[in-house]
């Protein structure tokens, strides 16, 4: 008999009122493909909390816990041990799962028991030119990480473990207060081990591009957090190749951000309003 897992969705969500509702609402016209839906709050005060508790009420696959200890692990981790699913998937707060994504997740890990973790296409629905950022993005995630260090990366927004490995990397997985690339740790965690990370085309999602469209002096430091994990964990050449693709698109994002900013993806035009009204960088907890 074929083994069909079940499918646990965790978002860790710091003050993104804005986001939660489109990121639920997506979700749930895939509810037939889950198990459930942890919503772990990390402190917010613009209201998310109080928005996940209604979707709770009124969606049993809603759950809603909390972690008091502020930052993006520590939320993460409260959600992969509270979650009962064969697989864990984890997402952000602004993705927008697409048709088909629960599926793939199911279909592929029940067809390749070897796998440990997989990723997927991850495009920004508030950007120009759709396909090309989507591509950038799938060459800085994978092949730029392919070349540095061996392997695919695990990308934040979109990515998917057995219930196993996802326990075992909260237990073990590093917290360095906001200096390192969570997804990019886990990576790491997972190489180290000799597991196999997938590319799954079918797992497809869109999320805000906001940290592109903002501040260069915020884009930085976080930019910056891609050598420094390779850093901490030894990987001192694969550190150096992405120090120095990091410098370059430090520069490139310095150059477009502004441009970026002026697109009004609903009216798919630039204005000033929208270079006026932008609503700011993406807050990590």
């Amino acid at each position: 008999m074929r083994f069909t897992p079940t499918v646990s969705v965790v978002i860790p969500v710091y003050n993104e009122k804005n986001q939660l509702g489109l990121c639920l609402d997506h979700l749930l016209e895939q509810d037939d493909e889950l198990a459930e839906i942890i919503l772990v709050d990390n402190n917010s005060t613009d209201g998310s909390l109080e928005l996940a508790q209604h979707y709770a009420e009124n969606w049993p696959l809603v759950k809603v816990i909390r972690e008091k200890r502020q930052g993006i692990v520590p939320a993460r981790n409260r959600g992969f041990l509270a979650a009962s699913g064969d697989i864990i998937a984890r997402i952000d707060a602004d993705t927008r799962v697409q048709p088909g994504w629960a599926a793939a997740i199911k279909d592929y890990f029940a067809n390749h028991p070897g796998v440990t973790a997989i990723t997927g296409w991850t495009h920004y629905y508030d950007l120009p030119l759709d396909n090309f950022t989507g591509r950038v993005s799938d060459l800085i995630h994978n092949e730029a990480n392919e070349l540095a260090a061996g392997s695919i990366s695990l990308y934040g927004p979109n990515m998917a473990l057995r219930l196993e490995i996802a326990r075992e990397l909260a237990a073990s997985s590093c917290d360095d207060m906001g200096r390192l690339n969570e997804d990019m740790d886990l990576t790491i965690h997972l190489m180290d081990q000799g597991l196999e990370i997938a590319f799954v085309p079918e797992m497809m999602v869109y999320i805000s591009g906001r940290r592109i469209k903002y501040s260069p002096v915020n884009f930085v430091p976080y930019c910056l957090n891609w050598p420094r994990t390779y850093w901490r964990h030894h990987y001192y050449r694969a550190a150096a190749w992405t120090l120095a693709l990091s410098i370059f698109f430090c520069f490139m994002q310095a150059l477009i951000c502004l441009p970026l900013r002026a697109y009004d993806h609903e009216k798919l035009a630039f204005s000033w309003r929208q270079l006026i009204e932008f609503e700011g960088d993406r807050i990590i907890p």
